[in-house]
């Protein structure tokens, strides 16, 4: 610097406690012979002044953005617009940001009518859509609009950009992702404006079935759930009768057990009934698979696990014809397994008055070819059963007790000193 630079720069940092960063940016523009009393202010960072001085040996109007409230991304997007001879007060406001600034300024150098963003606070990704849709030549209007977002506007965009009618989608309540399945479904010259009120997956659904040529009356109804409408579309592509399952009151999972009945050609119609749950249709379709008698299981009253049960009690071949299992629940028919497992005489416990436990008493003394006559009466509770039982095994008079007014605390202690007679 020459003295009367220095003089200039020493008198500037004596008012203000400028930093190191600051003061070079000072010195640099005295240097340069550039007004640096426009930026030589304590506010403005070393950036802006940076910026501010750019403009000044580019013999630019720098007071429209030597301003603190521009940070120095915003003085940028002034600068090289002052730069390019544009009408930089369209977005010399400190309320656009740098990216949004950008957006109007690529805009306006282009020479496109930029009113369609500029007026409205879109932000910077919705004004380059619309920038790029100007690019295009497109009517922009159709999704210039606050209540688009950028990816939105995105979907839009491309559907005029192929010359599809998009008012078919172009609604600020579609999401974009349900937007682009329409946008290809459209580019595929499919029928979809009949469905655009299903939702996206739904939606997926039946634009597959659109594009396997599939009747897709049959599942496109409200009532259907994504997973319901994709096993009605399995079927329909395999030919199956799908109006026996096609009723929203299965559930998916029921709809699959029903359709895989249909492909091996089984008589499905023992378990198409949506009173049975998945676990019991899918234990009656292996059944059927099995070639065992589904129709002594298959009722609703029984659990999955029942079933379960009684289907292995067929495939160890017990003959189960002659009993009525509707009335007994699975603890009970667990000992009528044992029993016919053991080739024993269940006629003696067989029967619903018996509990399971008093089940389990009699088939012990079976096992053991004691006379269970003394106690197979379901006047008996379990426990008089056991002490009546015990007391056969080691061959006491049992007649002294066995007597079901006798309890069976008081049967144990008779039981006890029999035995120490002996």
């Amino acid at each position: 610097m020459n003295q009367e630079q220095l003089d200039l720069y020493n008198e500037i940092i004596s008012k203000y406690n400028f930093n190191k960063a600051q003061k070079n940016e000072i010195e640099l523009g005295l240097k340069r012979s550039v007004d640096v009393s426009i930026y030589a202010k304590p506010q403005f960072s070393f950036y802006q002044m940076g910026q501010i001085r750019l403009g000044l040996e580019d013999g630019l109007d720098v007071s429209i953005y030597a301003k603190p409230e521009f940070d120095v991304t915003q003085m940028v997007q002034i600068r090289y617009g002052l730069k390019n001879n544009i009408d930089v007060f369209l977005y010399a406001n400190p309320e656009y940001d740098w990216a949004q600034m950008t957006a109007i300024r690529e805009g306006l150098e282009k020479g496109y009518n930029i009113s369609d963003y500029i007026k409205t606070k879109f932000n910077a990704s919705q004004m380059n859509e619309i920038r790029k849709g100007l690019e295009q030549g497109l009517d922009v209007s159709i999704y210039a609009k606050l209540e688009f977002n950028e990816w939105q506007m995105w979907k839009i965009r491309e559907g005029l950009e192929q010359g599809l009618d998009v008012s078919i989608y172009a609604d600020p309540e579609i999401p974009w992702e349900k937007m682009d399945l329409i946008l290809n479904a459209l580019l595929k010259k499919l029928d979809i404006k009949p469905y655009i009120k299903f939702n996206l997956s739904e939606l997926e659904q039946i634009i597959y079935g659109l594009e396997e040529k599939l009747d897709v009356s049959i599942y496109a109804k409200s009532e259907f759930e994504r997973y319901q409408m994709a096993q009605i579309r399995a079927g329909l592509k395999m030919n199956l009768d799908v109006s026996i399952y096609a009723n929203p009151e299965f559930t998916w999972d029921q709809m699959d057990i029903i359709r895989r009945g249909l492909i091996r050609g089984l008589d499905i119609s023992i378990y198409v009934n949506p009173k049975f749950t998945t676990g019991q249709m899918n234990v009656i379709l292996s059944g059927l698979n099995s070639n065992v008698n589904v129709n002594l299981y298959a009722n609703p009253k029984f659990s999955a696990s029942f079933m379960l049960n009684i289907k292995e009690a067929l495939l160890s071949g017990f003959n189960l014809d002659n009993i009525d299992l509707t009335l007994f629940n699975e603890e009970q028919f667990k000992y009528i397994c044992y029993g016919l497992e053991d080739k024993l005489d269940i006629s003696w416990y067989a029967k619903p008055e018996f509990s399971d436990l008093q089940m389990e008493e009699i088939f012990l003394g079976l096992e053991n070819n004691i006379d269970v006559s003394h106690y197979g009466n379901p006047e008996f509770d379990w426990l008089q059963m056991k002490e009546i039982r015990l007391g056969l095994e080691q061959n006491l008079d049992v007649s002294t007790y066995a007597n079901p007014s006798i309890d069976w605390q008081e049967m144990e202690d008779i039981r006890l000193n029999l035995r120490k007679k002996e």
